[in-house]
């Protein structure tokens, strides 16, 4: 199977996140049981509310589980490039903690792809749907 490559702050979000869900299942597992006490259970939203929100709950337990699982935990590296005269500072992650707007890219990304393993002075030439984007690598870790 795949590994999913996570930074150590992203796999530790990953295993708080899924221990956070943990600890709430029971509130929900009591939560339908109430509801299914009420009576009729066809026309009770009661118990389909809480039936749904269970199901949630498990579904993204098992999804963070696979997750955890598969997790290879590998090191952030951050890049300083200029681009059209501004310096912008990314910090290239593993695909599940990407988050353009903070400049966190994945390392599977166009730009996070072409700038691994780049070293300072090395211009990089990348062709996204916006058209070519050319960074020059001012800092790398």
């Amino acid at each position: 199977m795949r590994r999913i490559k996570f930074t150590k702050e992203g796999f530790d979000q990953l295993k708080i996140e899924y221990e956070k869900l943990k600890v709430g299942r029971p509130e929900a597992v009591k939560e339908l049981s109430r509801a299914r006490e009420l009576g009729d259970l066809s026309e009770n939203s009661l118990y389909h509310a809480a039936k749904a929100r269970l199901r949630s709950i498990d579904i993204q337990l098992r999804r963070l589980s696979n997750q955890i699982k598969l997790a290879q935990v590998v090191p952030s590296k951050k890049v300083l490039v200029e681009q059209n005269g501004q310096q912008i500072e990314y910090q290239i992650v593993g695909d599940f903690e990407a988050d353009p707007s903070q400049n966190k890219i994945s390392a599977n990304s166009p730009i996070g792809s072409s700038l691994l393993g780049k070293k300072e002075g090395d211009i990089v030439e990348i062709q996204t749907p916006k058209g070519k984007l050319k960074l020059k690598v001012l800092k790398s870790d």
